[in-house]
């Protein structure tokens, strides 16, 4: 079983740098089940697969499942490990995250805090797991119209990123961040220096097939359009959009919502034919149920 576990976890890490998604999921439902077997299902060997296949159906948009998972991960953290444990942390950030996406703004916030202070306790101020989950509870006071205190989170955590200059992706994930800020308060012409800075590092680092370089992409559209380049800005979405098809499949969350992002960029530049093709689409797969 060890030699089978280590190829899965193997294919698994190169599914999850190329972000196939398609092939990721069910590796990883098997991944589970096999150290279930191995280890027993309320281990804090298990509880870290659950909160990885959680991550999965999160990013697939299936949030139910996803919300499943990550709690009983975190129950099964609590027990093994303690609530004083890095890993226990870990596992109430992910949740967190997708009480943000679910819209539980609330009960995200409180437990981003939790974590927050759970990563500070064990690991020390500024640590990068306590900037990550900074970043993240700055993404939710976005979402909640908190621009001011959002962005000086952002910055606390470029700052912290910048100085100990070893995660070039987490640095562009927190630049990205204050992209979107200054987009929500329009500060466009920021918004677009900071997206192509985004950009050119997933570029560089990840490569253009990956998800991450195809969200930076749909950010960086909204801003080309903010400053008059309609064609950049049309192109970016077209980009993202096959991106996103390939990674994610058609029909995915994540490609209705591209095709949105299309329909919408014709639709303000008086393409209306074009504009009501994607919008029908993007209707006839939610019709048809998005995974």
């Amino acid at each position: 079983m060890d030699e089978r576990l280590k190829r899965l976890s193997d294919e698994i890490d190169r599914q999850d740098h190329e972000g196939d998604y398609t092939k990721l999921l069910p590796l990883t439902t098997q991944y589970l089940e096999l150290i279930g077997e191995k280890y027993g299902k309320r281990s804090a060997e298990y509880a870290s697969v659950l909160n990885d296949l959680g991550g999965i159906y999160r990013d697939i948009g299936q949030y139910g499942k996803s919300e499943e998972l990550f709690i009983e991960g975190t129950a099964i953290l609590a027990e093994t490990m303690g609530e004083d444990n890095p890993n226990y942390a870990t596992s109430l950030n992910n949740l967190a995250g997708l009480y943000r996406l679910m819209k539980k703004y609330e009960q995200s916030e409180q437990t981003f805090l939790r974590a927050i202070e759970v990563y500070k306790n064990a690991l020390g101020d500024g640590h990068f797991l306590q900037i990550s989950a900074m970043n993240n509870l700055g993404l939710l006071y976005q979402d909640m119209g908190k621009y001011n205190e959002a962005e000086s989170l952002h910055m606390r955590c470029r700052a912290a990123l910048e100085k100990a200059g070893d995660n070039i992706i987490a640095l562009a994930s927190t630049l990205n961040n204050l992209a979107a800020v200054a987009q929500k308060t329009g500060r466009n012409a920021q918004a677009a220096e900071l997206g192509n800075r985004v950009l050119a590092i997933y570029a560089a680092e990840l490569g253009k097939e990956h998800p991450l370089y195809a969200t930076a992409l749909n950010n960086i559209a909204y801003s080309r359009y903010q400053t008059g380049d309609t064609e950049g800005a049309k192109s970016a979405y077209i980009e993202a959009e096959q991106i996103i098809v390939r990674r994610f499949g058609e029909g995915s969350s994540y490609h209705i919502a591209s095709l949105k992002n299309l329909g919408q960029i014709y639709e303000l530049t008086g393409e209306k034919e074009k504009a009501k093709q994607y919008f029908e689409k993007a209707a006839d797969l939610s019709g048809k149920g998005a995974v």
